[in-house]
């Protein structure tokens, strides 16, 4: 297997897929009813490089980290339009995200205690759905330095309303995710609360920053519920977990220093990040022709690379299906991973969202094993969903039970 872009002496015609190559109503079906496992298949049976048809749109599945990296992490052939706002800053209404992440540490601290000290006990709820209170606030303050209770409720809503659509936009010729009705209607859920702070932007820049704040949110919240699942699911880890958190923070409050001699937490973050991607698949565009082995993309082909399918195989993760913190026990684990570890996609909005799930993922985290032990709830599991990020189709039950430390 060639391992870059080349130009090779024999090319094929074109990769291996399903029968005629044809996106049938067949495999619309198996995809709409559960993407991952319709990505998974794809990869399962034809290999590193999936051809497909969708219509006049060619499709190419990307499997392999070599490939990845050459043609969608590492390479200006390919383009999107996937993170509309995070670097577009005309003022305060230009969603500076990007700019001000570093700027709200102490606040995340606040925003984290206030959120989890509240939660209820000794009852089932959802903390999916606390999480994306956390998440929206955090989102709000980073971009505006605020966060209305009345604007975070409108984000949730928004949220919420998403994880009721089918899989958005995949396979779409959609370069910008306000062009697809689920999100456009999310958005006009919070959108009118934006406009004071929107009011020296234009249509277009509103548009961008509202898209901005609901993938942020969205992304935050998915790191959050699977981190969760983690410390819920295996208690062993749950008890490690709270055990460094009150020896490295006694009866103090926690800081964004603290975190850094919590080990355990940055373990969890980045296997729940393996396991669970909260940006489950990408989509670009090819601009310019890619040889890939012995194909050859052609321009105006759209690639595909899922995070959860590479993620998960076996060849680049030992028992790839096991929730395994000691995989992340030297940091530089993650320099050995090109195009096999690609939790935020890998357009240019990626290290900002790794950089505001470092933030504010390792301090709610450790915030609620120091609070609570959480239970997760039988009944109907948890299930992943694919929407705009990776959700639990059930939200999050748990019963915590509140800690004396």
């Amino acid at each position: 297997m060639m391992n870059a872009v080349t130009s090779p002496d024999v090319l094929l015609p074109q990769p291996p897929g399903p029968k005629g190559g044809v996106f049938s109503a067949a495999l619309r079906w198996r995809y709409n009813r559960n993407p991952l496992e319709f990505l998974s298949s794809m990869a399962r049976d034809y290999g590193d490089i999936v051809h497909l048809r969708w219509g006049r749109l060619t499709l190419y599945l990307l499997n392999h980290p070599d490939f990845i990296q050459a043609a969608l992490l590492d390479s200006e052939r390919t383009t999107s339009d996937d993170c509309p706002g995070f670097t577009q800053h005309n003022g305060q209404a230009g969603c500076a995200l990007s700019q001000h992440i570093d700027t709200v540490e102490a606040q995340i601290a606040t925003l984290a205690e206030d959120v989890i000290s509240s939660l209820p006990t000794g009852w089932s709820f959802d903390l999916q759905r606390a999480w994306m209170r956390f998440s929206a606030a955090v989102v709000l303050q980073a971009s505006f330095s605020t966060h209305s209770p009345v604007l975070v409720e409108d984000i949730v809503q928004a949220m919420y309303r998403l994880t009721l659509t089918a899989p958005l936009g995949l396979f779409s010729t959609h370069h910008n995710w306000i062009e697809i009705r689920p999100v456009r209607r999310a958005i006009a859920m919070f959108d009118t609360q934006l406009k004071d702070l929107l009011r020296s932007c234009g249509r277009t820049a509103a548009d961008q920053c509202s898209v901005c704040i609901l993938i942020a949110s969205d992304i935050l919240t998915s790191v959050l519920t699977w981190s969760s699942v983690a410390l819920a699911q295996q208690s062993d880890i749950q008890f490690a977990l709270q055990s460094q958190v009150d020896q490295v923070a006694g009866n103090l409050p926690l800081t964004n220093t603290d975190l850094n001699y919590i080990s355990l937490i940055g373990q969890v973050l980045r296997e729940s990040l393996r396991c669970y991607p909260p940006v489950w698949a990408i989509n670009r565009e090819v601009n310019d022709e890619i040889h890939l082995g012995n194909y050859c993309l052609e321009r105006g082909a759209r690639v595909v690379a899922s995070p959860w399918v590479v993620q998960r195989d076996v060849r680049f993760y030992p028992d790839a299906q096991r929730f395994d913190l000691h995989r992340w026990e030297h940091a530089s684990q993650l320099d050995q991973l090109d195009g096999a570890y690609f939790p935020f996609g890998g357009d240019r909005c990626a290290p900002i969202m790794m950089r505001l799930a470092w933030l504010a993922g390792r301090m709610a985290i450790a915030t609620l094993a120091r609070h609570w032990t959480a239970i997760l709830i039988g009944g109907r599991g948890v299930i992943p969903q694919a929407s705009l990020s990776l959700r639990s189709k059930n939200g999050l039950p748990v019963i915590l039970s509140r800690r004396v430390y």
